[in-house]
């Protein structure tokens, strides 16, 4: 157990005396805290009160602004926005809105694992009318 600590701000060290060895699973476990709130504080100006606001409408997790979104996830997302209309049926994390927008062509169904780029978003803006020419409401029903 640490019993004193010392710090120097001008070139940020710590001393720290009569030191106990750490886990695995602690090392673990401070690494990933740390990392995780710098994915946090890493939310870059311009997206944070969209970001904020996107987070606080249950469309996103807090946990990783910075980290590539999967096909999946922004099928989810498409879906919470209210993409393929209401369904009355429960849907699991993610397999309900990929099938549903596969199904409406909103998506084209591959590779769900595979991260969104931005020809991708640009398409799916485009095929739900948001730009360009999109599919027709009744496909999307």
């Amino acid at each position: 157990m640490i019993s004193k600590v010392s710090a120097n701000q001008t070139n940020n060290t710590v001393k720290a005396e009569k030191v106990e060895d750490m886990t695995e699973a602690e090392v673990r476990k401070i690494i990933t805290d740390e990392a995780n709130k710098q994915a946090k504080l890493a939310v870059s100006n311009w997206a944070k009160s969209v970001w904020t606001d996107a987070v606080n409408a249950g469309m996103l997790d807090d946990d990783r602004p910075q980290a590539p979104l999967t096909r999946q996830e922004f099928a989810a997302v498409l879906k919470k926005l209210g993409a393929f209309g209401r369904s009355d049926e429960p849907s699991s994390w993610a397999k309900t809105a990929f099938k549903a927008a596969t199904e409406t062509g909103i998506l084209d169904g591959s590779d769900p694992h595979g991260n969104v780029s931005r020809e991708m978003l640009a398409q799916v803006l485009q095929n739900l009318g948001f730009i360009g020419t999109g599919i027709s409401s009744k496909q999307r029903e």
